[in-house]
């Protein structure tokens, strides 16, 4: 049994693991400040959210608030940086001004001339 690990393939791995760290970061970010304002409701409703009538009201805001603030978190995590690029797909690629040659469409990131001063 051969087992060869490239260096590309522990760049590819340590990609993902930062972006599944991003992820879960802001889906902590995103769910705590959920919490946060699930419990400033009891100042804002104190007549349906306090701790006198029973948590089961204030937690259930709470919990609903977090999910939704986690999800919103994801949402602006995956504006920022979607998925990792892999190197062996060329349309991630297709931007790079060392890939075109001459046979490129006009207005397609070709190179540029230099120009002296």
């Amino acid at each position: 049994m051969n087992r060869r690990t490239s260096h590309s393939e522990d760049s590819i791995l340590a990609n993902w693991e930062t972006w599944l760290k991003g992820i879960l970061a802001a889906a902590i970010a995103g769910s705590a400040n959920g919490i946060i304002t699930g419990f400033a409701a009891v100042g804002i409703d104190p007549m349906h959210f306090n701790l006198q009538a029973g948590l089961r009201a204030t937690l259930a805001i709470a919990m609903v608030s977090a999910a939704m603030s986690g999800i919103i978190g994801v949402a602006a995590y995956l504006k920022q940086s979607p998925l990792p690029a892999d190197p062996s797909d060329e349309r991630d690629r297709s931007d790079d001004p060392a890939r075109h040659d001459d046979n490129s469409p006009p207005g397609n990131n070709a190179p540029r001339a230099e120009t002296s001063r």
